[in-house]
């Protein structure tokens, strides 16, 4: 079964100008087969054993979706390698800041995808992009660090690409 999936974490973000709702998504196929596992406290827990695989031969495991809302369609105006878990912020001229799970930080404009700005913070970026004001100068930032699946396999040192819940492998 195709899913897109919107991260866990990542909120939406609305760009009133386009119309159009900016999704973070998490582009997979997932066959899962139930299995019985028993709980460990502060492990990952599924019951499962779980599958992952690129819909059409595809290579990215996310993108930044936006979905027109007067069209209903859908637009991608970025693919990422790795699932985006950041959510977006979107500003009134149609630019969306995410992060990615491989550390850059970025800004694009939505019609079209062009990357505008791009920074590596050093670590994967889990966070949700923030604005604020300071001496009436704008500033865009965001936390960086694993987060997630990712940490979760770090923090229980998980070996295997299908210890614990194997989503976790891609990020091994």
């Amino acid at each position: 079964m195709a899913l897109l999936l919107p991260s866990p974490a990542a909120p939406a973000a609305w760009n009133s100008a386009s119309g159009r709702i900016i999704i973070a998504v998490k582009h997979m196929c997932m066959d899962m087969e139930l299995q019985k596992v028993p709980f460990a406290p502060c492990r990952p827990y599924a019951g499962a054993v779980l599958s992952r695989f690129h819909p059409n031969g595809e290579t990215n495991e996310g993108l930044l979706s936006a979905w027109n809302a007067t069209e209903s369609k859908v637009v991608r105006p970025a693919d990422e390698t790795f699932s985006v878990t950041s959510g977006a912020l979107v500003t009134a001229g149609g630019v969306a800041f995410y992060g990615t799970r491989d550390g850059d930080f970025k800004a694009i404009r939505l019609t079209g995808g062009k990357d505008l700005y791009k920074f590596k913070v050093g670590s994967g970026i889990a966070g949700n992009p923030m604005t604020y004001v300071n001496n009436a100068k704008p500033y865009v930032g965001v936390l960086s660090g694993a987060g997630g699946l990712a940490a979760i396999k770090i923090a229980a040192d998980l070996k295997g690409p299908t210890d614990g819940f194997s989503p976790m492998a891609q990020y091994a």
